[in-house]
């Protein structure tokens, strides 16, 4: 008889309301009901604060009675009431649900104006158990329509989606790749790229003054022109983890989905750059308004030109994101430059693999590496309007200069000292990546926009399993099907991921996650029943579950 093999679980689709009787339960369900049915629904959901503060009353009190007492109430002239479904939101009067949804970036009502209304509500009811609360929106977890998403599990490792419900960047935000150049015409990156308004392109005049004769698309120090396209790939290489058009139908997306791709080539076609050039090319980025700077360029020692060039940066609060270097070494003992900078707007990063481990040809540093990033098979753009995966803290170092860039749109007022303090105190802590990384951990794109926005952040603990795992049985005739999804603290299922069947105490098999965050395991029947369950390598546990 043939045997049934369990499919992988599919997302939920629907809604169900919980505890929550007030609007936002009832929002969160009529905004995921319209979102899925324009064919984008995710299981993940994510909360937004809004403008409006919602009042709920028990249920026993009557709306005319909520509603007399809400036209008692005193509220500062540039606040409006309304009536909504039953609660009472006190809000701005322009603010909607569809604006909130469409903005992303919503204003909270001040806490001072929240706990004033409370104060009076309750003043005015004296016994009744009201309460006052922002307004928040609930929507589905946007994920792009890029025909490579599902290959490039490190936009998934760091949690992305979750990120992109906050925002998907911003064009007005420069990130500037100082490298071999970037492929400006490739079909996933053109609509990203920052041009100089003030240059007319190939007319052989410095139209802006700025000293840089056609910087249209930036500027080639290497070859002292005004045109820095790649003849190499690796700078288009770290240009798509930045920011490849997202949701365009085409190729591959960054961390980015709309941002200022500025090319600043500094090195040639062999991937050579003199240290003098990427400082030429820091000051140029800077000059140009480039809010974040990736280098993924690395040599033994610095130079003063090298030190100046950062040392501007950051005096023009820009942050500087460099990759630690490939040679396996301690960056502790034999220094890279300029990740080992030690400049407090110079980020370093490490790299890791699809298990969250550090990758083989990583440098690392207790002290001088803040943070790592998936950096091993890492597929982006390459010249030729191809795509190819390469692996590198090179390509580490732009997946964070790329969430550096969404924390940018998200909080335009964030400084240098800020974001840096946000990338290292946001990420998944790693059993691996302790004593490797200042940070211990692995970016998360999640925590860090959400900490931009002062939103409220998941805080696993390091080590003791920050995932989740589901896990169910199913019984044939003769066999035990054991299967599950591996899912990280925001709700993304976690790919590639060790897991291990334990029975009795014993480990009987392992595997690794598939693209879904999906497992399974198939053990015989036994007679008699034995206790199982599964572990991830971070140290999380599923429910025990009875084989038989």
């Amino acid at each position: 008889m043939q045997q049934p093999h369990q499919k992988k679980p599919s997302p939920p689709r629907g809604c169900r309301l919980s505890a929550f009787r007030s609007f936002v339960a009832l929002l969160a369900c009529v905004t995921a009901a319209l979102i899925a049915a324009a064919g984008s629904a995710q299981a993940q959901r994510l909360v937004v604060p809004g403008k409006e503060v919602v009042v709920t009353f028990p249920r026993s009190f009557t709306q005319r009675g909520a509603a007399r007492s809400i036209d008692r109430l005193h509220v500062p002239s540039h606040i409006e009431l309304s009536n909504v479904r039953g609660s009472y939101a006190i809000g701005v009067a322009t603010t909607t649900a569809e604006a909130a949804l469409q903005s992303r970036q919503p204003e909270l009502v001040n806490d001072a104006e929240i706990a004033a209304i409370c104060a009076s509500l309750r003043a005015d009811n004296p016994g009744v158990p009201i309460s006052c609360e922002p307004n928040i929106l609930f929507h589905a977890a946007t994920t792009p329509n890029d025909t490579f998403y599902s290959s490039l599990y490190g936009l998934q490792k760091i949690g992305a989606p979750a990120a992109w419900d906050l925002t998907t960047g911003s064009s007005s935000v420069v990130v500037a790749i100082i490298d071999t150049g970037v492929s400006y015409t490739h079909v996933d990156l053109q609509a990203n790229i920052h041009t100089n308004a003030g240059e007319t392109p190939a007319n052989l005049v410095d139209d802006d003054l700025n000293g840089f004769v056609d910087d249209y698309y930036g500027y080639d120090f290497a070859n002292l022109d005004g045109n820095p396209l790649d003849d190499d790939e690796h700078g288009t290489h770290c240009a798509g983890i930045v920011g490849a058009r997202g949701d365009n139908s085409a190729g591959v997306v960054g961390a980015n989905w709309q941002v200022g791709i500025l090319p600043v080539k500094v090195a040639d076609a062999n991937g050579d750059a003199f240290l003098s050039d990427i400082a030429a090319g820091i000051e140029y980025a800077v000059d140009r308004g480039a809010s974040v700077l990736n280098i993924s360029l690395a040599a033994g020692v610095t130079t003063t030109a090298l030190n100046n060039a950062i040392e501007y940066a950051r005096t023009q609060d820009v942050l500087i994101v460099a990759a630690a270097g490939n040679e396996s070494v301690n960056n502790d003992v034999q220094p890279s430059y300029p990740a080992n900078s030690s400049s407090t707007n110079v980020v370093s990063v490490a790299a890791t693999n699809s298990r969250d481990s550090l990758a083989s040809f990583s440098n690392f540093g207790a002290t001088t590496v803040d943070l790592a990033a998936p950096g091993v098979d890492i597929l982006s753009t390459v010249p030729g309007n191809q795509y190819r995966s390469i692996s590198g803290t090179s390509m580490a170092s732009p997946c964070v200069a790329g969430v550096a860039g969404l924390m940018k749109a998200a909080n335009g007022a964030l400084t240098h000292t800020q974001m840096r303090s946000i990338l290292l105190s946001s990420v998944d802590p790693k059993r691996g990546l302790s004593g490797k990384v200042v940070s211990g951990g692995r970016l998360n794109a999640a925590n860090a926009v959400s900490m931009a926005l002062g939103l409220p952040t998941p805080t696993p603990t390091p080590g003791a399993g920050s995932n989740s795992i589901s896990i169910s049985v199913e019984r044939t005739r003769r066999r035990n099907y054991v299967s599950g999804t591996v899912t990280n603290s925001q709700g993304a299922v976690v790919v590639s991921e060790r897991v291990r069947l334990f029975c009795g105490g014993v480990q009987v098999a392992a595997k690794r996650t598939d693209s879904s965050g999906y497992f399974e395991f198939v053990r015989r029947r036994s007679s008699s029943p034995l206790r199982c369950r599964v572990r991830d390598s971070e140290g999380a546990r599923s429910a025990v579950r009875t084989l038989r």
